[in-house]
């Protein structure tokens, strides 16, 4: 009895606890963005300040910028002040352990949240600790390097060791963080073991090992100094956890797909559709996509902010669970917009999305509430009991709502109809994909809530989170071509600026210098465009950094509390516009990273009681630097495999023979389950995209122009088919399906081409304009041989018109029995409806025809124009 009492006193405990919950929700949802800042002031003064109302990205990424110029105009002042400022100051500086290597530190391992940053300064703290146990080994084997007396193997080892050494940092899959401060501190040690001369390598095992005597030490010394500010340039004045901006990004995701989809709604709806209207809707949806595809990343380094320990472990699967729920609302919503705006609107159409509008809007009310709950419940990374009951409660509700929502549509849908299959096939496609869409959001939904529900009783019940590399990925992919090419493209840039820099050249390069090879490992990238876009950033980030500074750095000329004030203006001013360069702008990026890195360091390098500037050492670090730039393009050109636009061209023809092997599995009714191909599709058109930027900047010789806004044009249109193609697997191969076979037997006889060959009239038509995509490889006057190939002109209006005719004149009896049986399917689940599977799936399959018409057309009227 007592237990009984004890159990429902829990039970009314949780029920209150989750009406106070929905209370809480209802007003933080109705709360104002200036209420919400109210909360965190600091937070929201900096929001209101940099703007973010008006420009998020802009306010991100000059808060980010605003947080590194602090903060090297902090950690810079040490090095600002004159020696005698501060006694104790001087000894640090005297003992090798403070210096403007710090300031470098910061600039090229500053991240956006706490754990990125740690991730990017967990590769240099690694790099530097190889760099000092490498070269510790290598003055262990020979203590006093070499010598004007030692033996000539001594210098054969030590060059042997260090060719080795850059050999195999250059050749394991790491990240470029670590190879750049292995390689770059690395340098200067190796320089100093092969030049006779005095050595300041001392290794702590030896009997007078000391700090102040040993190198490698100092920079490590230094290395954990940064690692400290660049950590607190990422508390301060606020901390910046990666788990909490992906939760706030994902509270703006489900807005926007539940505002997305009513916008959709709303527009097929009404008696004219607004063409301003659809540009809202398309402009919305990329917006999503790019909130969306900034997340994952996030979660994974979130690791290092807890080390995958306590509730935050919880938080993390749960959010990142809800990252693969949110793409996949992506998806269909991209699809239900792509497929329908390729269908002329029928007033029948139109009377059925009138009709369910208003329980639409309900549902996704409901819908938009469980996956507020669910963010709400990853918030302290534990699913309390009011939680799960308030989440079970919702999903009863939306159960209900959808059941109705799918009475009405079958109520409506017959009613409009009148049975008459015809008319469903030809002029009621639209509200079908849309309620279809639906479905699969609510089953999506539902599907995830379930799983969050149990994760309290099994944590197995969500995936776990896809973890970055570990020490095993170094071994992996060694023998893959591009990888290849940068680890011996690095290689001998390296070993030649070291070896140049031992010769000296001249009176341009000093004997016994290894900035050069230092300033190489700082252009190590794995860039595959222009190579001539890439070498001019560098020397522009190299003119800003080592030229243009000495001007702004003249404007004081003394060490008086008023040239060093207004000289940290000076460095963080600089370092504000340099960071943001690098932050905003995907074009300058590089530009702007290395005008931070090199102009701070040489700001803070010329010591305020510095009478004049000293040419001759400005000038060597201009020649070395520039050393380095000439020898890295020559190797970046001798070993290149390919250039930017074979590049577009071979990742355009990789994701076509994607989607081509897709459409054949897909009409092979021997294939029972065909894996979709979206993901593998979408990394090539990504690799494409970016290709086809950079080959619009490299020289073309003797070749033709490239054809940016062709190719450009091509890409829009081949991502329309792999969201239509995805559509399809969807609606065909799903586990919601009821009938899978059986729909999908209707679907491959609709697309059938009788040909004598078996094989669909869209695979056909796909392999035909297939052949034209080699246009962007033919780079001479001569006319397009692909043109004397008949096939490429054929029309298919004619086919399709006789298959669209033979299919509602067989089928039509089928689709009629069909019919009768959904109307008991559409109560129970949207998604199972088969003939909005069917519908969503012969709409997929007009799109790619309508696409490749495109697609055809835009390329045979530029082959012509050029021949």
């Amino acid at each position: 009895m007592a237990a009984h009492m004890l159990l429902s006193s829990a039970s009314q405990k949780a029920q209150e606890d989750m009406h106070l919950l929905r209370r809480d929700m209802e007003q933080e949802q109705g709360e104002s963005q200036v209420l919400k800042h109210r909360k965190a002031p600091i937070k929201g003064w900096v929001s209101k300040v940099l703007l973010r109302d008006s420009s998020p990205s802009f306010a991100r990424d000059a808060e980010h910028a605003l947080r590194g110029a602090f903060m090297l105009t902090v950690v810079g002042l040490p090095v600002i002040l004159p020696k005698g400022a501060i006694e104790s100051l001087d000894w640090f500086r005297g003992m090798g352990f403070y210096n403007s290597s710090v300031c470098t530190f910061i600039v090229y391992n500053l991240g956006r949240t706490f754990g990125e940053a740690f991730d990017k300064v967990k590769s240099g703290v690694k790099g530097i600790i190889i760099c000092a146990l490498c070269t510790w080994l290598l003055f262990t084997m020979f203590p006093e390097g070499v010598t004007e007396h030692s033996p000539p193997h001594v210098f054969w080892i030590g060059i042997a060791f260090g060719t080795l050494y850059a050999s195999l940092i250059l050749w394991a899959r790491v990240s470029i963080s670590l190879q750049i401060f292995a390689l770059a501190n690395f340098a200067p040690n190796w320089m100093m073991f092969v030049t006779p001369g005095h050595d300041e390598v001392l290794p702590p095992w030896h009997s007078n090992w000391a700090v102040s005597k040993d190198l490698p030490s100092q920079a490590m010394v230094t290395m954990c100094m940064g690692f400290c500010f660049v950590m607190l340039a990422n508390l301060l004045p606020y901390p910046q956890w990666s788990l909490d901006i992906v939760q706030s990004r994902q509270e703006e995701l489900l807005h926007e797909s539940t505002r997305i989809f009513k916008l959709i709604v709303d527009h097929y709806a009404s008696e004219e559709p607004n063409p301003y209207a659809q540009d809202q809707v398309i402009r919305n949806i990329r917006h999503l996509h790019v909130a969306s595809s900034k997340v994952n990343h996030l979660i994974q380094v979130s690791w290092y902010e807890s080390f995958g320990l306590g509730k935050s472990a919880v938080r993390r699967q749960i959010l990142d669970s809800l990252d693969s729920v949110f793409a996949q609302i992506y998806n269909l919503l991209y699809n239900a917009w792509t497929l329908t705006q390729a269908e002329v609107v029928s007033k029948e159409d139109v009377a059925i999305i009138r009709e369910v509008r208003n329980n639409i809007g309900q549902c996704l009310v409901t819908l938009e509430g469980i996956l507020r709950l669910c963010i709400r419940a990853a918030e302290d990374g534990e699913l309390k009991d009011y939680e799960s009951l308030a989440v079970e409660e919702s999903l009863e509700r939306l159960r209900g709502d959808s059941k109705i929502l799918g009475e009405l549509f079958a109520s409506v849908r017959h009613k409009v109809s009148a049975g008459d299959a015809k008319l469903i096939f030809k002029d009621l496609r639209v509200s079908h994909v849309l309620l279809w869409t639906f479905g699969n959001i609510a089953d999506e939904v539902e599907h995830f809530a379930k799983r969050l529900v149990e994760l309290k009783r099994d944590q197995a019940s969500l995936p776990a989170v896809l973890e970055l590399g570990s020490c095993a990925s170094a071994f992996h992919g060694l023998l893959d071509p591009d990888h290849v090419s940068f680890a011996v493209r690095g290689i001998m840039a390296y070993v030649t600026c070291f070896v140049v820099g031992y010769f000296g050249f001249r009176d341009v390069v000093p004997e016994g210098t290894a900035a050069a090879a230092s300033t190489a490992a700082l252009f190590l990238s794995n860039f595959v465009g222009s190579n001539v876009v890439k070498q001019l950033q560098r020397i522009q980030g190299l003119m800003i950094g080592q030229v243009m500074v000495l001007i702004l750095r003249r404007l004081t000329a003394g060490c008086d509390w008023e040239d060093i004030a207004v000289h940290a203006f000076i460095v963080f001013a600089y370092a504000l516009f340099t960071l943001f360069v690098c932050y905003h702008s995907d074009r300058f990026a590089t530009v702007g990273c290395l005008a931070a890195g090199f102009g701070t360091a040489t700001l803070l390098n010329i010591p305020c009681d510095a009478d004049q500037t000293h040419k001759r050492a400005v000038f060597y670090t201009l020649s070395s630097t520039c050393l380095a730039i000439l020898v890295t393009a020559f190797y970046d050109l001798l070993f290149s495999r390919d250039r930017a636009s074979d590049r577009a061209h071979e990742a355009l023809h990789k994701c076509w023979d994607t989607l081509a092997a897709s459409l054949e599995e897909l009409f092979d009714m021997n294939v029972s389950e065909a894996a979709s191909c979206t993901a593998k599709a979408e990394a090539y058109l990504a690799t494409a995209e970016k290709m086809n930027a950079e080959a619009d900047l490299e020289p073309r010789w003797w070749r033709v122009e490239w054809r940016t806004e062709l190719f450009s044009s091509v890409l829009r249109e081949t991502e329309k088919m792999i969201v239509a193609l995805h559509s399809i697997h969807a609606s065909m191969m799903s586990r919601n399906s009821g009938k899978q076979e059986t729909i999908r037997g209707v679907f491959v006889r609709r697309c059938k081409h009788a040909d004598g060959h078996g094989q669909s009239l869209a695979y056909t038509r796909f392999k035909t304009v297939q052949k034209l995509l080699q246009f962007f490889v033919h780079e001479t006057a001569h006319r397009f041989p692909v043109l004397a190939d008949e096939t490429v002109l054929q029309e298919f209006h004619k086919q399709e018109d006789r298959l669209q005719e033979v299919f509602l004149r067989d089928e039509v009896h089928g689709l009629v029995a069909n019919l009768q049986g959904l109307e008991q399917t559409a109560k129970q689940k949207l998604s199972e409806d088969e003939l909005a599977n069917l519908l969503t799936a012969v709409a997929g399959i007009d799109r790619i025809g309508l696409v490749l018409n495109k697609v055809r057309h835009a390329i045979l009227k530029n082959a012509w124009q050029a021949a």
